[in-house]
């Protein structure tokens, strides 16, 4: 088995922890490691690419330069670690539709996550109703007011992150 299979096999199972694997002078997070850390830490350019020894299934990782590890990963519980590897516990549950929706979004190739930005529960449920939306089966009118109701929720999702703020 490779270290990719491997990596690959370990992240089908892992729903609560962001496992890192030195790779020269990176350390790289994978699959669901990939997306806990994207969501929770910081949004990292991410590499979706397909290879020959997963049977052209697509894998996703980031990387991160070792001289920048503790800038991220300060914050995060350190499980295990040892020279090769860390395994930090995830700071959110994991949420298998999301993973596979972000993982689907990513082309081909390297790329910041959708939208190069960190998505909030409200905005990532607006991208789920309007994918999930057939306009063709809809009036004008109908689909007018759908879309009126997203924009709603966006701006009273942006208004409750200002009042936060203030």
């Amino acid at each position: 088995m490779s270290k990719l299979q491997s990596y690959y096999e370990e992240e089908q199972n892992n729903t609560d922890r962001i496992i890192l694997w030195k790779d020269g002078m990176f350390w790289r997070a994978y699959e669901h490691s990939a997306w806990h850390f994207s969501r929770e830490v910081h949004v990292f350019n991410t590499i979706k690419k397909s290879y020959k020894t997963l049977d052209g299934k697509w894998l996703v990782f980031i990387g991160i330069h070792k001289n920048e590890l503790t800038k991220y990963t300060e914050k995060l519980k350190v499980v295990t670690q040892d020279a090769d590897h860390y395994v930090f516990e995830a700071l959110k549950p994991f949420d298998a539709d999301d993973f596979e929706e972000w993982k689907e979004l990513l082309p081909e190739g390297s790329s910041k996550a959708p939208g190069g930005t960190v998505l909030s529960d409200n905005d990532r449920e607006v991208l789920r109703r309007l994918r999930n939306y057939v306009v063709v089966n809809h009036s004008p009118l109908e689909a007018m007011s759908f879309l009126s109701s997203l924009q709603e929720a966006l701006i009273k999702d942006k208004k409750k992150d200002k009042d936060k703020e203030s």
